[in-house]
């Protein structure tokens, strides 16, 4: 028998392989089946006579991804051990990481439903904002190559960082206009790139929850989260002397997604594996960065918490 999917964009294909589609199908894929080219089109994941196959094949390939990483994990701490070329502090972090990612595993496979919620709710997100995630990705190249061209006018990044960016000596000065500058400059290709990436998954997210308002988030997080750490600074000591970069806001949204992920739309295995993904990078900023600044941060997460409670109060009263 003949099955066909029809992709976000409405484009309908047949399977000609349906057991090798069952074996390759991934909640990524944002794809939707029916046995007739205009039939009624459902995902993967409650499609009566596949449901069951698809659930059980993704599960055996996620649990053997997790021992995998596991074995390499172990099997690169012997080597190290044997060798010894690296320090024993650097398997605290490793081992934080691929902890949440199996945790991440287990907790989003453990049934049928949960792998259903994951794929509906990133068909959704597929559906309603991929334009936001384009747009944002080609926005961070825009202001990327900026900078490129800044650095080349300026001589260096950091005579850039001091001349337009949050750099604290001009703002006590009363530029402030810094703020609205600084959360768009980068230390490097891969600070940008990192919250290049995470920011426009969160917005592409959280503009497929409660639409143009996610952008009022971000700037809120990324402005916001410069203000009160550079406010921080003046009152507690701080190595830093200028803060870069947009972070502030990718955790805003990040935050923002956890709690109506899991208080608006109930969606617990989607809530849980945005939470590993907030500890992955928190681990990773913490112990695998030095110049990470961990106050904007945490600025940055009350602020999406913030954001959270007064959308929900609004919400609320309208209701």
């Amino acid at each position: 028998m003949t099955y066909y999917k029809e992709n976000v964009s409405g484009d309908v294909s047949p399977i000609l392989d349906i057991k090798n589609f069952i074996n390759k199908w991934k909640p990524i894929d944002a794809v939707q089946v029916s046995k007739t080219r205009n039939g009624h089109f459902v995902l993967p994941t409650q499609h009566e006579e596949l449901k069951g196959e698809i659930y059980e094949s993704y599960r055996q390939r996620l649990v053997t991804t997790s021992i995998l990483l596991i074995a390499m994990f172990l099997l690169g701490i012997i080597m190290l051990q044997i060798t010894g070329s690296q320090s024993s502090d650097f398997y605290t972090p490793l081992g934080g990481i691929l902890f949440f990612i199996s945790f991440d595993i287990f907790q989003s496979t453990y049934n049928q439903q949960r792998v259903n919620e994951r794929a509906l709710f990133i068909y959704e997100v597929m559906q309603n904002a991929r334009t936001v995630f384009i747009g944002f990705i080609a926005f961070f190249i825009l202001i990327f190559l900026m900078q490129l061209k800044a650095i080349n006018y300026f001589g260096s990044n950091d005579d850039f960082i001091i001349s337009l960016g949050t750099y604290y000596r001009e703002v006590d000065l009363g530029e402030y206009w810094r703020f609205f500058i600084g959360p768009f400059i980068h230390l490097g290709f891969s600070h940008w790139l990192t919250n290049s990436v995470i920011t426009a998954i969160m917005a592409a997210i959280c503009y497929s929850l409660i639409g143009i308002r996610s952008f009022g988030i971000f700037l809120a997080g990324a402005i916001g989260s410069h203000v009160v750490t550079y406010i921080f600074s003046i009152f507690v000591y701080s190595k830093f002397d200028a803060l870069a970069g947009m972070s502030g806001g990718a955790y805003s949204l990040l935050i923002f997604n956890i709690m109506y992920c899991y208080f608006i739309k109930k969606h617990t295995s989607v809530s849980l594996s945005l939470i590993s993904l907030l500890f992955i990078i928190s681990i990773t900023s913490f112990f695998l960065t030095d110049d990470s600044n961990n106050i904007a941060h945490m600025i940055g997460s009350i602020i999406g918490l913030v954001a959270y409670f007064i959308h929900h109060s609004i919400s609320y009263r309208r209701t």
